[in-house]
């Protein structure tokens, strides 16, 4: 994941994608957001695996006026990381839901589906 705070004070917290771990290479796609405001983005990669988080130390992208008034995006914070796993949650909890109604709802499904409404 890539972190970092643009000059107007906005977060992003993105994916990334490490192309080639041995010799610490990683591809960061500068969105829109990342684009959005002038001036410098303190950044930061965080690697995570099974045991802990890795995190880099600070990096800056520069980022200049823009020749083409591409200016009508206004900037915001950007968390498309904590969206993307968001939905691998939700995708998580309707296969429990599925897996537990053909599992265990053969005989009671009234209580199956009051089950599965907290779900």
């Amino acid at each position: 994941k890539i972190g970092g705070i643009k000059q107007d004070g906005f977060d992003i917290f993105n994916s990334c994608t490490i192309i080639d771990e041995e010799n610490g290479l990683v591809e960061v796609n500068l969105t829109g957001q990342i684009n959005a405001a002038d001036g410098t983005v303190r950044c930061e990669l965080k690697i995570y695996n099974a045991t802990g988080v890795l995190t880099t130390k600070e990096f800056n992208i520069e980022v200049s006026e823009s020749v083409t008034r591409a200016s009508n995006i206004t900037s915001s914070n950007e968390f498309t990381a904590l969206f993307i796993n968001f939905l691998k949650l939700c995708q998580l909890k309707n296969l429990v839901s599925v897996y537990f109604w053909q599992v265990h709802c053969k005989q009671n499904d009234f209580l199956c589906s009051i089950i599965l409404f907290f779900l």
